[in-house]
C-alpha cells in the first residue's frame, strides 16, 4: 500500500470516527502467482488426477479434468447457485460420473470430495503470497487504533473457516472474524453480501462507520460505496495485472479492426469467432498460420494443396483464391479411418484382401474393436459382445465389413457420409498433393493407399503444423523449401520467433490449456456443419 493510501484511512479514521475496516482477500491481501489466473485450476487438475483415475476412470485426462471444473463452475453461474468448494466439487464429481457411466458409492463419493477439497486448500496455500506490504500497515494501523475492529470479506468458492486455516498456515492474525460468498451464496458485486456483515459480525458493527479495501473496481469500491460503506480501491501493482490489461488492449483492437473491415459483428466471423474466448496470443496464432499458408502455397503452385482439419477452419478466406488450394475441414484422422473403411467394404475387389488390409490398418492405428464400432456405426448402433469377442482378427475383419455394408443406412451414415466427403478431395489430375495438417500423423498415409485403392497414383506429401515447435515435411523441411532464414519465418510456438519477443502469454498455457480449448472449439464446428 502507497503511502499516501495509508494516510488517506489514517485520515478517514478519525474524521469518519470508524470502527472497522474490512479487507478483500485474493489479489489484495494474498496474491497468486499464476499468470494467466486460470493456469492454475490446470495445475491443480494434475494432483487430482490420480484420485479420479482411481475412483472414475483411468480415461479422464488432465485438461478435460479442468475443463469439467470450468464447465462446472458455469452452470453455477448460470443458475445462481453458490459456488461454495464442496457444491462446486460434487457437481464435477456428477458430471464425470456420468460421462463414463460410473456409479460411485457414499464412502467413495465422500473420499473423493475430501481429497479433492485436501488439494485444493494445500495448493492455495502453497501458490499464494502474503501483501507484506499491506499487512505491515494494516498492523500498524491497529495498533495506533486499538479499539479498531479488522474483518475479511472474499468472494470466494472456499468458505470462511477454511479460509481463517488458510491464514494460519500464512501466520496472518490480523483479523476478528470474516465472511466469505461461500458462506451465504451472496456476492460483493451485488451488495447482498455486504448486507450480511451486521448479522454476521453483530450490532456492534455499522457498515457506515467501516472502509473496506479491495482491488476490484466494481465489488471492492462501488458496491460498498452504494451500501453507505467508505471504500478503497487499491490494487497492487504487479506483472500479471499489465500483461492482462496489454493483452486485452491488443484484443481488442484486433476486434475493432475486423468489425471495420467486414461491416458485420465479430460473433459472425467464424474465423475470429474461433479464438473470441482465448485472447490476444490466439489471434496472432492466427495470422501467423494464415501468413505461413500463404507463403508455402506461392512456392508450390504447380501442386494440389489440401488445408485439412481444424486448420482449414482457421484459414478463412482461401488464400488469393488460389484454385489450387482446397480448405478441407473434413479431412480428420477419423474421417478419413471412416472412409477408408467404407471403401473396403462397398468396394472390395480381388485384387486386395479388404479383411487383411482392415485389420492391419486396426493394428497400425491401435484401435480396439469397440473404437472400430464407435468409429464407423451410428452411437444409436447396438452392436454386440458375441461380434466382438467370438472371432478371430480376420473372421472378425470380414464379419465386421459386412456388417456394416448390409445394416440399415441410418447406422451407417458416419462412415458413408466420410466416404463421400474424402472421395471429392482426390486428386483429378496428375500433380503431386500436399497435405497441410495439424499434427504429425498418418492420415497423409491412410490418404495416399486411399487414393492408390482408386487407381490414383499422385505422389502424396504432408506438412505438418507442429504446434509445440516448427512446421516438418515427410521430403524436406518447409523453412528449406521456403529459402528464408528461419528466424525471418514465424513459427508458432518458437521462442526464436519474431512475433513472440512480445508474447502476451506463456508457452505452457498455450499448451496445457489454449490448444487443447482450441482444438475441442474446431471439433464442435466440425460436427455442426458435418
Amino acid at each position: 500500500m502507497s503511502p499516501i493510501i495509508h494516510k488517506k484511512i489514517a485520515k478517514a479514521i478519525q474524521e469518519h470516527q470508524l470502527k472497522s475496516i474490512t479487507v478483500d482477500v485474493f489479489d489484495t491481501l494474498l496474491l497468486h502467482d499464476y499468470w494467466p489466473a486460470d493456469l492454475r485450476y490446470y495445475d491443480i487438475s494434475v494432483r487430482w488426477l490420480p484420485s479420479i483415475n482411481r475412483l472414475i476412470s483411468p480415461d479422464i485426462t488432465t485438461y478435460e479434468l479442468y475443463n469439467e471444473r470450468i464447465a462446472a463452475k458455469h452452470a453455477l453461474d448460470n443458475e445462481k447457485l453458490s459456488s461454495r468448494i464442496d457444491i462446486w466439487f460434487d457437481i464435477l464429481i456428477d458430471a464425470l460420473c456420468d460421462k463414463y457411466n460410473t456409479p460411485l458409492s457414499e464412502a467413495a463419493r465422500f473420499e473423493l470430495l475430501a481429497s479433492l477439497m485436501a488439494v485444493e486448500l494445500e495448493f492455495e496455500a502453497e501458490n499464494t503470497k502474503p501483501n507484506l506490504s499491506l499487512l505491515k500497515q494494516l498492523t500498524t494501523l491497529k495498533q495506533q487504533n486499538p479499539d479498531l475492529k479488522f474483518y475479511f470479506i472474499a468472494d470466494s468458492h472456499l468458505m470462511s473457516e477454511q479460509l481463517k486455516t488458510l491464514f494460519k498456515l500464512k501466520q496472518i492474525d490480523l483479523f476478528d472474524g470474516g465472511v466469505s460468498s461461500a458462506d451465504y451464496n451472496k456476492t460483493k458485486a451485488s451488495g447482498e453480501l455486504y448486507e450480511q456483515l451486521t448479522a454476521e459480525f453483530g450490532p456492534d458493527f455499522d457498515l457506515s462507520a467501516n472502509i473496506h479495501i479491495g482491488d476490484r473496481r466494481d465489488p471492492d469500491f462501488l458496491a460498498p460505496r452504494q451500501h453507505d460503506s467508505l471504500a478503497i480501491h487499491y490494487r497492487p501493482i504487479r506483472l500479471r495485472g499489465l500483461r492482462t490489461l496489454v493483452g486485452q488492449t491488443w484484443f481488442t483492437c484486433l476486434r475493432q479492426l475486423a468489425t471495420h473491415r467486414t461491416k458485420k459483428p465479430i460473433a459472425n466471423l467464424e474465423s475470429y469467432a474461433t479464438w473470441y474466448n482465448y485472447g490476444a496470443i490466439t489471434s496472432e496464432i492466427h495470422r501467423t498460420w494464415s501468413k505461413q499458408v500463404s507463403q508455402f502455397v506461392k512456392i508450390h503452385d504447380h501442386s494440389e494443396i489440401l488445408i485439412s482439419g481444424e486448420l482449414a477452419t482457421i484459414t478463412k478466406p482461401r488464400p488469393a483464391n488460389l484454385h489450387y488450394v482446397h480448405l478441407a475441414p473434413e479431412l480428420t484422422k477419423a474421417n478419413m479411418l471412416r472412409a477408408f473403411i467404407w471403401l473396403l467394404a462397398a468396394c472390395s475387389t480381388e485384387q486386395w484382401d479388404a479383411e487383411r488390409l482392415l485389420a492391419l490398418l486396426m493394428q497400425q492405428e491401435n484401435l480396439s474393436r469397440v473404437q472400430l464400432y464407435q468409429l464407423c456405426f451410428a452411437p444409436s448402433y447396438a452392436y454386440t459382445e458375441f461380434a466382438i469377442n467370438s472371432f478371430g482378427d480376420q473372421d472378425f475383419a470380414k464379419l465386421f465389413l459386412q456388417e456394416l455394408l448390409s445394416t440399415d443406412k441410418t447406422f451407417s451414415e458416419p462412415a458413408r457420409q466420410a466416404y463421400a466427403q474424402i472421395a471429392q478431395l482426390l486428386p483429378k489430375n496428375d500433380k503431386s498433393v500436399f497435405i497441410l495438417q495439424s499434427t504429425n500423423d498418418n492420415m497423409s498415409q491412410i490418404f495416399s493407399n486411399f487414393a492408390h485403392l482408386h487407381n490414383i497414383q499422385n505422389q502424396v506429401n504432408f506438412v505438418a503444423f507442429d504446434h509445440d515447435n516448427s512446421i516438418s515435411s515427410s521430403q524436406t523441411p518447409l523453412f528449406n523449401l521456403l529459402n528464408t532464414r528461419r528466424e525471418n519465418l514465424i513459427v508458432l510456438g518458437s521462442s526464436e520467433s519474431a512475433s513472440w519477443h512480445h508474447e502476451l502469454a506463456p508457452a505452457e498455457y498455450y499448451q496445457k490449456i489454449l490448444l487443447p480449448a482450441y482444438r475441442r472449439t474446431v471439433n464442435k464446428i466440425l460436427k455442426t456443419t458435418a
